[in-house]
């Protein structure tokens, strides 16, 4: 996967980081001491989940076409400070504040078309877990040529949802579009962000993916797709595009992101799309990667011990952990008992 040569010309990346992390602030809180926010924590070994995020995408990707948002209030922390200091220059988009992972997205994809307005862009979560990620990436680099043989799709990767998860977005899937046979990819029948408890049972029934967050698209088809669905923020974010590069820019930012309504990229625009374009959107089933939001404690730890990493776990005693572990232990027990009962009726 490291080998130059295999690299599309034209492809690009985006690390979103300067979202909202403050669910898991008071874990963080207990292991640093800190409010660092959920990208900046080393929760296992050396590296942060931004810093993981970045190695993983530049085994595809350049460093200098690698991006990354993250929000002015995250300077404020040191340790903040020196992993954003290690990017290489004007590849990273600091935001004013956090308007969701729509705007935040469009504000890093200003940069990329301005230099590349062919480009085609892989998005990355800063905060996600993902074990195989020589595996992972195949998948994602699939879904590059599936994008530069459809440009007018946006490709997003879904892992299998094996469990009720409140929490996650859903896509459902159903044929294989005949432009793209021989991809793995598959139309997107309907994207549901979140469900009640009662109804994912049925949901679960369907087979759908859990929404990874990582999408690859042209940064034009993008671009159009936003001015169809959320025009209010495509109009202001145009207003940045005219700038980009000048040296009024962050001016121009600064008043657009303090009149911007808060749009995310999975409610405000992929839940959308199966009405609204269908022919748009497509997901490609990801095989055999353990992937993980972990949006909440019990999560890291269920996840590192799926991964047998559970005892490597920076600043968790194995007390806690295994408080942790049986605590959630239990409850999935309960739940998968619950959609059973509820299957069967």
């Amino acid at each position: 996967m490291g080998n130059a040569a295999n690299k599309p010309s034209t492809l690009w990346g985006i690390v979103l980081a300067g979202g909202d992390y403050t669910p898991l602030a008071p874990f963080v809180r207990k292991l640093r001491g800190d409010d660092l926010p959920k990208p900046f924590v080393n929760f296992l070994g050396k590296r942060s989940a931004l810093e993981h995020a970045f190695a993983r995408a530049e085994k595809l990707i350049a460093p200098e076409r690698l991006l990354a948002v993250v929000n002015r209030d995250h300077l404020k922390h040191p340790e903040a400070q020196r992993q954003i200091g290690a990017r290489m220059k004007g590849t990273v988009i600091v935001q004013p504040r956090n308007r969701g992972s729509l705007a935040e997205t469009l504000l890093a994809l200003l940069h990329v078309y301005h230099r590349d307005p062919l480009a085609t862009v892989a998005l990355f979560a800063a905060d996600h877990f993902i074990l195989d990620e020589d595996r992972f990436l195949s998948y994602l680099y699939l879904a590059c040529r599936a994008v530069e043989r459809a440009p007018s799709t946006l490709v997003a990767l879904g892992t299998p949802a094996t469990t009720s998860h409140s929490g996650r977005g859903y896509i459902v899937t159903q044929e294989e579009p005949e432009r793209l046979r021989g991809f793995g990819i598959r139309r997107v029948s309907s994207y549901i962000e979140s469900s009640s408890v009662a109804e994912l049972p049925q949901l679960l029934e369907r087979r759908p993916l859990w929404n990874t967050k990582a999408v690859v698209f042209k940064a034009f088809t993008l671009l159009d797709l936003t001015a169809r669905i959320a025009p209010s923020l495509h109009a202001s974010m145009e207003r940045i595009g005219a700038v980009v590069g000048a040296r009024k820019e962050p001016s121009i930012v600064l008043d657009a992101f303090r009149d911007l309504e808060p749009c995310d990229f999975s409610s405000g625009l992929l839940a959308h799309l199966p009405q609204a374009r269908p022919d748009s959107f497509m997901a490609l089933p990801v095989e055999g990667v353990l992937w993980s939001d972990w949006s909440t404690p019990l999560e890291i730890v269920t996840v590192l011990n799926q991964a047998g990493y559970l005892g490597r776990a920076n600043g968790l005693t194995e007390r806690h952990l295994f408080a942790l572990w049986a605590n959630h232990r239990g409850r999935r027990e309960r739940s998968q008992k619950k959609n059973e009962s509820v299957l069967r009726m």
